[in-house]
């Protein structure tokens, strides 16, 4: 009977909960966007932070700050846009970035994103008269060194209009090649 009331009794008295472990649901990831070649702030950016499959996105004030708040710990990823900006993945080089580990010991709430502007190659095609080439197939060639040696791959292709114009937009700064057949 005594065994039966002492478990009873436990069961009844609320669980004691460690302060720490209430704090640890309370992480942050934080900083500021800036312009990786002003080093000015980019207001209004779309910062996104994901862990697994779940994403959120918040967009930062117009002095670039942004927070995000509750986390739980994690190691997650971090990817920025801007109108005019390329997105992209903090501290990205090439096709890799930097993750952010959130918990016990980490500073993740100081960090600079420097998101950079979009480039845009664009120009016109001509013949040996100086008439524009309509149709003619413009590839836009880059670098890519995640494979190591900079083998080179077509990033974008298109066809010109009639007054033989091409644009290609959104890239990031960086070394490209064009190849022209018509």
């Amino acid at each position: 009977m005594i065994v039966p009331f002492l478990i009873l009794a436990l069961l009844s008295f609320p669980a004691q909960v460690n302060p720490q472990h209430q704090v640890a649901a309370g992480y942050r990831i934080s900083g500021v966007v800036v312009d990786a070649v002003t080093n000015g702030p980019v207001p209004r950016a779309q910062v996104t932070i994901s862990l697994g499959n779940d994403a959120t996105t918040t967009t930062a004030g117009d002095d670039g700050r942004f927070v995000f708040a509750g986390l739980q710990p994690g190691k997650y990823v971090l990817n920025a846009t801007a109108p005019g900006y390329v997105h992209e993945g903090y501290n990205q080089h090439g096709a890799f970035f930097v993750g952010i580990a959130v918990g016990d010991g980490r500073d993740s709430e100081h960090l600079v994103f420097r998101l950079h502007p979009q480039a845009v190659i664009h120009g016109r095609v001509m013949d040996e008269r100086g008439e524009a080439v309509r149709g003619a197939q413009v590839l836009l060639i880059a670098s890519d060194f995640t494979r190591g040696g900079g083998a080179k791959f077509v990033r974008a292709q298109m066809l010109t209009n009639d007054l033989g114009v091409y644009r290609f937009a959104h890239l990031l700064p960086g070394k490209y090649y064009l190849a022209v057949q018509a």
